[in-house]
């Protein structure tokens, strides 16, 4: 899960990825919450920019950096995001639950590519 993820390569225990872990098992929430991420599957670079945003802990510069675009850019793009989803990701519970469906996102992107590499290996 953690290389789905996109971790640091590593050890990871279950307490190191438990939300995410939780947030991705089967059932009616995991299905909301990839519901609420759906709006972005055609627009990658604004997944790009909502991972970056998250990942460094909303440090627009940071973030920016690690995309290679201005600080500006990143704004308007995670105003473009909420545009798209109806969440704000620069508001912390907004964005606690956009992470959650990034999450989900990242498992199920994994879990595909995996099945289309190995149609016989089981999910």
């Amino acid at each position: 899960m953690a290389r789905q993820l996109n971790r640091r390569p590593g050890i990871y225990q279950l307490a190191d990825i438990l939300f995410e872990y939780q947030s991705t098992r089967p059932g009616p929430a995991r299905d909301l919450l990839a519901r609420h991420i759906a709006p972005l599957r055609d627009h990658p670079g604004l997944r790009q920019a909502l991972q970056a945003h998250l990942q460094h802990g909303a440090d627009r510069k940071a973030a920016a950096a690690e995309l290679f675009i201005h600080p500006n850019t990143l704004t308007y793009r995670l105003r473009r995001i909420q545009d798209i989803t109806g969440y704000d990701p620069t508001d912390p519970r907004q964005s606690r639950l956009l992470a959650a469906a990034m999450a989900v996102y990242a498992i199920d992107q994994a879990d595909t590519s995996l099945a289309a590499t190995n149609p016989d290996s089981p999910r």
